[in-house]
């Protein structure tokens, strides 16, 4: 009865002085408008005619696949309006997980990652591999190898608008030098994460990227493709660029001839291993005009843009530039003695 009086006389004040109020409930704890809206309608709206009310936001992240702290920011941002949030997060990630892993890598021949975000597809990395920073001092030739052959990082194909590439520009690259099989799904970030990776050992390489709203960057992309001179086998699919603008994104059939505009040349990818080559996306003739493939053997192309006008005729120059670099002496007789070396 004296709980049902002191919450009617409560509930009574004025919506001001609940507010203040309630500021001062959330300053002791950062939960409490959760609690608090729930009492009574009096109190549900005064909280939400009350900003700073909501001035506390508390995270606490156990899995990273889980979306409820992401609801809980999306719905205290709302009720916050335009007031500036003190935000605390604690996280409790499985590191036990990775860190046994890291004590067992030894044993580890294949590897299979599966991600909501780029950035979580570093941490596992990172916690299981030796690392260093790209372009930042040298392998130490003492450490054991690690004996992975075989590695696939797919990352979900619903990952939100504006969710960053990597935790930072510097992106931390795994030292796997026995690695023979790469398969990589919706990993945008693929030109900083193995710019500096070591893929000598590459044999099969495996690319695809679903995410529509994402372009792959095709330039950095052939740079990742020049790195692994021993793969034998190649698949590429994925939406390379916004629209085709023709021949002004295609290379110079033959190396040495003066860039459009007067620019310097681009410079060609030789894979002198390459033997089977397949390409799915918009940018068919782009690619092919960065590439010379002396062993090449099976060639397979899908055109996502081929209802274009001349989509055919680009192609087929594409297909006559790629033979022609093949044959023509001098093109790419210095990158032969380093790839046959």
């Amino acid at each position: 009865m004296q709980d049902s009086v002191l919450m009617t006389g409560v509930g009574a004040l004025p919506t001001e002085v609940l507010g203040e109020i309630f500021i001062c409930c959330a300053s002791a704890d950062p939960d409490a408008p959760l609690v608090l809206r729930a009492v009574s309608r009096s109190f549900h709206a005064a909280l939400h005619s009350t900003p700073c009310a909501w001035a506390h936001l508390h995270i606490h992240l156990i899995d990273i696949a889980d979306n409820g702290p992401a609801n809980k920011v999306a719905f205290w941002f709302r009720h916050a309006s335009m007031a500036l949030i003190r935000v605390t997060v604690n996280v409790e990630v499985g590191w036990g997980v990775l860190l046994g892993l890291r004590e067992g890598v030894g044993r580890v021949g294949s590897l299979e990652v599966r991600a909501p975000g780029e950035v979580d597809v570093g941490v596992v990395m990172r916690g299981v591999y030796p690392v260093r920073a790209a372009g930042y001092g040298c392998w130490d030739m003492g450490m054991e190898r690690p004996p992975l052959e075989d590695l696939k990082i797919a990352v979900a194909a619903d990952t939100p608008r504006g969710v960053p590439l990597l935790a930072n520009g510097r992106a931390e690259i795994p030292y796997l030098p026995r690695l023979r099989t790469l398969e990589v799904v919706n990993y945008y970030g693929l030109e900083r994460y193995l710019e500096y990776a070591e893929l000598g050992a590459l044999r099969e390489m495996r690319m695809e990227w679903e995410v529509r709203w994402r372009l792959v960057n095709v330039r950095g992309l052939v740079r990742v493709l020049g790195r692994a001179r021993g793969v034998e086998k190649m698949s590429l699919a994925g939406k390379m660029i916004g629209e085709y603008a023709g021949t002004e994104y295609v290379m110079p059939l033959i190396e040495g001839a003066e860039g459009q505009n007067g620019d310097e040349a681009p410079t060609f990818t030789y894979l002198p291993k390459l033997k089977e080559l397949t390409i799915r996306t918009n940018a068919v003739p782009v690619v092919l005009s960065y590439l010379v493939l002396p062993r090449l053997e099976k060639l397979r192309l899908e055109d996502l843009d081929g209802k274009r006008v001349g989509a055919g005729v680009e192609i087929a120059r594409a297909v006559e530039g790629l033979v022609r670099r093949t044959g023509v002496v001098g093109v790419g007789e210095r990158e032969k003695e380093v790839g046959e070396g």
